[in-house]
């Protein structure tokens, strides 16, 4: 897995599996689903039906008190995510069909091509 090392943006991280603390340093791929609305009451099976994309995180703090972690974060479709990418944009962090955390932009970081 390789470290995010040109990201797109930085987010906050909130796990919702109590046992998940991620060593500050470590990157995981998963996929996201990006929260738009009312996602869950038209489209049924939301967020596992949602439009996944591909995402990698790499932890730079964490706290186990909280669940929360600090993370770099890329897409490996930068473009294809272009839309979506903007201070205070929620995502959630998906294992298969079910959501594991939730995360917030907290800084955009890179620009799509005009």
């Amino acid at each position: 897995m390789r470290t995010v090392t040109d990201p797109v943006a930085l987010a906050r991280i909130r796990w919702l599996e109590p046992d998940r603390h991620p060593v500050p340093g470590s990157t995981m791929g998963a996929t996201a689903v990006f929260v738009l609305g009312n996602d869950a009451e038209v489209m049924p099976g939301w967020p596992a039906t949602g439009q996944h994309f591909s995402i990698l995180l790499t932890f730079t703090d964490s706290s186990s008190a909280t669940r929360e972690a600090e993370a770099k974060i890329d897409f490996i479709d930068r473009e294809g995510v272009a839309d979506y990418l903007r201070e205070n944009a929620s995502f959630l962090v998906m294992a298969g069909p079910r959501p594991i955390a939730e995360g917030r932009i907290t800084k955009v970081l890179w620009k799509p091509r005009s």
